[in-house]
């Protein structure tokens, strides 16, 4: 990663406009209007006379002229799912290692018969195929490969699981949900997405819905984004809540206390969706597990929060660095991968952490007590 820390130190350097390692841009068709990844004011979907607003993007292809892929991470994606033939994410996709395909038998001893590229818990089948709906667009923006084929994914070195709990209209489970959030941590997934939202579920008491539990567990060992900000499953603490904003930095929905940070909501394809949002979110939290494999879920949803552009301001200020409708800003993957806030020359994924909260010894208050810090363990 050497390379990449170089490349990057020198993109986020105000004195230097350029920085090549050999990198060539993505040959994929879509790419051209992808203005979530690059965005220099050109159309952001074709035959649209609407532009972009330069720089109103994630600085993806900084990440991508450092090398950055997501090699090694797994992705879980919940929800209605997809296609596993045709959709152009067969590189991608996740193989159980302990399932032999096939062969009707439950060769890993977890319960499930041929569960090779994930699993569907609604209907209690190895296909977690789905051909219409929203899932394979948002899986493309993680994960899509860089085969020019279709559009370039943020995280193509990655591998996506599909793990389907709803049927095509859109009804989700409590039990195919806690199965599939248990399956993903099982098997390995630092990354949970899941692109929907229950209205029924009330976030005015979270303690009472029998997955705040699950979803406390694993947010130590995944981090999981998804929903609407404002409805469940996005209103759960341990749950990152993401708003949506347009080619020009503008938000799609209204101020909501539970916003975590903002991202863009589409890639040249549709139209501004939250769904995207997370995808977006998923693929750049990839990358960052990626480029240090012993972060905690915690410490990638912190750094994404610190690194984040504050855009529109005058929309929504930003009060004690949090703003009602972007939360701590709009991502910015590049500034993410490449930051040290401290200033003593370091990325601070090489900074000691002792506590493990995810804020560098060098900055934390209380750098041997995790979590609130109290007067009396502050450092003299």
């Amino acid at each position: 990663m050497q390379r990449a820390a170089c490349v990057l130190a020198l993109l986020l350097a105000s004195s230097v406009e350029a920085a090549d390692a050999g990198f060539e841009r993505p040959s994929d068709p879509g790419f051209r209007w992808q203005w979530d990844l690059e965005n220099t004011g050109q159309p952001i979907r074709p035959l649209s006379a609407e532009r972009g607003t330069p720089d109103a993007d994630i600085d993806a292809v900084e990440a991508f002229a450092a090398g950055h892929t997501g090699q090694g991470v797994l992705l879980a994606l919940i929800g209605q799912g997809v296609s596993l033939q045709d959709s152009g994410l067969e590189p991608v996709l996740w193989r159980n290692p302990g399932e032999i395909p096939g062969n009707q038998r439950d060769d890993d001893e977890n319960g499930l018969v041929d569960d090779v590229f994930g699993y569907d818990f609604f209907e209690h089948d190895p296909d977690p195929s789905f051909r219409a709906g929203h899932d394979r667009a948002v899986a493309e923006i993680a994960v899509a490969p860089h085969d020019g084929h279709s559009v370039a994914g943020i995280a193509p070195g990655a591998r996506l699981m599909i793990l389907k709990i709803g049927d095509s209209q859109g009804r989700i489970r409590v039990e195919p949900l806690q199965r599939a959030l248990n399956y993903a941590a099982d098997k390995g997934a630092r990354v949970i997405f899941m692109p929907w939202s229950s209205s029924s579920a009330s976030c005015l008491d979270l303690e009472r819905i029998p997955l705040h539990l699950t979803f406390e567990m694993i947010s130590q060992r995944a981090l999981i984004i998804g929903g609407l900000p404002g409805q469940w499953p996005a209103c759960d603490p341990y749950v990152v809540s993401v708003q949506a904003t347009g080619p020009d930095d503008r938000p799609k929905r209204g101020p909501q206390p539970d916003i975590d940070f903002a991202a863009p909501g589409a890639n040249g394809r549709s139209e501004v969706y939250t769904s995207n949002a997370i995808g977006e979110v998923a693929g750049a939290a990839a990358l960052l597990f990626a480029q240090d494999p012993t972060r905690s879920p915690a410490q990638v949803r912190e750094l994404l929060a610190r690194s984040a552009d504050r855009v529109h301001p005058g929309l929504s200020p930003y009060v004690e660095g949090r703003s009602a409708l972007f939360g701590a800003g709009r991502i910015n993957l590049a500034r993410a991968l490449g930051t040290d806030f401290d200033g003593d020359g370091v990325l601070d994924s090489d900074d000691p952490d002792a506590d493990g909260d995810g804020i560098a010894d060098i900055t934390d208050p209380c750098p041997l007590h995790p979590g609130a810090c109290e007067p009396a363990d502050q450092s003299p």
